[in-house]
């Protein structure tokens, strides 16, 4: 069983702690879904989190983002990373309720990560979430067609 906050994990399958893997890699779920995101990493501990299918399981699957990585420096960094189609609005959402939910696991950075299939509809950066988000995280906050990586 993993623990992370209060929330616990019975299948170990779902998340992985305490790698120092170069690369983790997440793909969308969606049948051909073609939505990538790349953790690269310079050997830091990483924890990998599913977060929709597993963690928040008992949380209804429109207010949790889909993964969390966790890189512990001096401090702990939380990247929570949303894969979807175009719906940029939900896709805020899902990550303010998820960030909000197991902030008290990060003493450190926080970031937040959309990755679409689709370009989004015109304007997305004016709806109300993702302002909040914008708001919230500023520089911390990326939203990327197709693929997104990062370097920890």
């Amino acid at each position: 069983m993993i623990s992370l906050n209060n929330y616990t994990c019975n299948r170990d399958s779902c998340c992985v702690l305490g790698q120092s893997n170069n690369i983790y890699s997440v793909y969308g779920k969606a049948k051909g879904a073609k939505t990538n995101y790349k953790l690269k990493n310079n050997g830091l501990k990483v924890d990998q989190y599913t977060i929709d299918d597993c963690v928040l399981n008992h949380l209804p699957k429109e207010s949790k983002c889909d993964y969390l990585f966790i890189a512990k420096r001096d401090n702990i960094d939380g990247y929570f990373v949303e894969m979807k189609g175009s719906d940029i609005n939900q896709a805020c959402k899902q990550l303010l309720s998820s960030i909000d939910k197991l902030r008290a696991n990060i003493t450190g950075n926080i970031y937040a990560r959309i990755v679409t299939t689709k370009i989004a509809i015109p304007n997305y950066h004016q709806a109300k979430e993702y302002k909040h988000l914008k708001k919230k995280l500023g520089k911390n906050f990326i939203h990327s067609n197709i693929r997104l990586e990062d370097i920890v």
